[in-house]
Protein backbone atom coordinates (compact mmCIF):
# COMPACT_ATOMS: atom_id res chain seq x y z
CA UNK A 1 0.00 0.00 0.00
CA UNK A 2 2.02 2.94 -1.33
CA UNK A 3 0.94 6.57 -0.41
CA UNK A 4 1.93 9.73 -1.59
CA UNK A 5 3.67 12.54 0.46
CA UNK A 6 0.79 14.68 1.24
CA UNK A 7 -1.71 12.07 1.80
CA UNK A 8 -2.76 11.17 5.44
CA UNK A 9 -3.41 7.41 7.00
CA UNK A 10 -6.10 7.51 10.14
CA UNK A 11 -4.32 5.85 12.47
CA UNK A 12 -6.71 2.75 14.08
CA UNK A 13 -9.69 3.96 15.98
CA UNK A 14 -10.98 6.00 13.51
CA UNK A 15 -9.31 9.07 15.15
CA UNK A 16 -8.64 11.85 13.13
CA UNK A 17 -4.65 11.96 11.63
CA UNK A 18 -2.31 14.52 12.43
CA UNK A 19 -0.38 16.26 9.34
CA UNK A 20 2.64 16.73 10.84
CA UNK A 21 4.56 18.60 7.68
CA UNK A 22 1.36 21.08 8.23
CA UNK A 23 1.92 21.66 12.03
CA UNK A 24 5.89 21.80 11.01
CA UNK A 25 5.26 24.36 8.62
CA UNK A 26 3.28 26.55 10.75
CA UNK A 27 5.09 30.28 12.21
CA UNK A 28 3.90 28.87 16.18
CA UNK A 29 6.04 25.89 15.48
CA UNK A 30 9.10 27.50 13.76
CA UNK A 31 8.75 30.07 17.02
CA UNK A 32 8.65 27.35 19.31
CA UNK A 33 11.92 25.35 17.45
CA UNK A 34 13.39 28.74 17.72
CA UNK A 35 12.94 29.10 21.63
CA UNK A 36 13.88 25.78 22.11
CA UNK A 37 17.68 26.97 20.42
CA UNK A 38 18.14 29.85 21.61
CA UNK A 39 17.61 28.18 25.25
CA UNK A 40 19.26 24.98 24.85
CA UNK A 41 22.46 25.79 22.75
CA UNK A 42 23.84 28.48 25.48
CA UNK A 43 23.02 25.90 28.18
CA UNK A 44 24.93 23.19 26.20
CA UNK A 45 27.71 25.43 25.88
CA UNK A 46 27.93 26.47 29.51
CA UNK A 47 27.44 23.34 30.63
CA UNK A 48 30.53 22.54 28.56
CA UNK A 49 32.90 25.29 29.44
CA UNK A 50 32.22 24.78 33.03
CA UNK A 51 33.03 20.20 32.79
CA UNK A 52 36.06 20.97 30.70
CA UNK A 53 36.90 23.87 32.75
CA UNK A 54 36.48 21.52 36.34
CA UNK A 55 38.42 18.97 34.40
CA UNK A 56 41.45 21.60 33.65
CA UNK A 57 41.42 22.47 36.78
CA UNK A 58 41.78 19.16 38.38
CA UNK A 59 44.24 17.97 36.20
CA UNK A 60 46.61 21.29 36.65
CA UNK A 61 45.51 22.78 39.64
CA UNK A 62 44.81 20.21 42.18
CA UNK A 63 46.00 23.42 44.86
CA UNK A 64 43.67 25.66 43.81
CA UNK A 65 40.83 22.55 43.72
CA UNK A 66 41.96 21.71 47.09
CA UNK A 67 41.16 25.20 49.15
CA UNK A 68 37.69 24.29 50.83
CA UNK A 69 34.57 26.27 50.72
CA UNK A 70 33.31 26.21 53.55
CA UNK A 71 33.84 24.40 57.26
Amino acid sequence: MSHSPDQSVAPPGGAPAIDYLEIEDSSEFRELKRKHRSFVFPLAIGFLVWYFGYVLLAAFAPEFMAIPLWG
